[in-house]
């Protein structure tokens, strides 16, 4: 139930990132070089974000391996328990993804209860064990 309430908004997302990304490296260099044909000068705004499509037109690969090792510093700070309790606080914390989170470990608990109460395990001996249950 979980995957199925997270999968459309994360689906949308990248649909929008794979659009917008796009847009940034093939439609705004053909405008950018029309605008500035123009001989007027841009506003701001416009600047910095022609400015932005260029950087990331010429860095791509930076960006990429920035990406890439993020992924693996989050990978290894999450294999330490310092850093697992710092990560789940922020996920925790995350507007969305953090009542979800709550939900799904609530439910996990509860079923588990539930599984140890149906199999006849006592009521005190199962809230001890489903407290030890993966979070």
């Amino acid at each position: 139930k979980v995957l199925g309430i997270v999968l459309y908004p994360v689906i949308v997302l990248c649909v929008a990132l794979a659009v917008a990304i796009a847009l940034v490296t093939f439609v705004l260099p053909k405008i950018a070089t029309l605008l500035q044909d123009l001989g007027t000068e841009l506003p701001l705004i416009t600047r910095v974000i022609i400015g932005a499509s260029d950087f990331l037109t010429t860095w791509w690969w930076l960006l990429v391996l920035l990406i890439c090792a993020g992924l693996v510093t989050l990978r290894s700070v999450s294999r330490t328990e310092r850093g697992r309790y710092a990560l789940d606080g922020l996920k925790l914390r995350a507007p969305y993804f953090g009542k979800l989170a709550r939900t799904v470990a609530i439910a996990r608990w509860a079923r588990t209860l539930a599984t140890l109460l149906a199999g006849g395990i006592p009521i005190v001996r199962a809230l001890e064990t489903a407290w030890q249950t993966p979070r």
